[in-house]
């Protein structure tokens, strides 16, 4: 088996959705960044954080 390495154009972001207040953020590349807005599921927040992402040079 071999190891691969993480291609961090390839890396995928981590959103973390507060269900209470609607506030969303994600990791990306090792930083946090806040969404604006409020949202009320976490794939609306993935999405929005995925846009974010490939403004920042994200291939996926």
């Amino acid at each position: 088996m071999m190891n691969r390495e993480i291609d961090p154009r390839n890396e995928t972001p981590a959103v973390t959705l507060d269900r209470i207040t609607g506030n969303a953020s994600f990791v990306f590349r090792g930083q946090k960044y806040d969404l604006p807005g409020k949202y009320a599921g976490l794939g609306d927040a993935q999405k929005a954080a995925e846009a974010r992402c490939r403004a920042l040079g994200w291939r996926g």
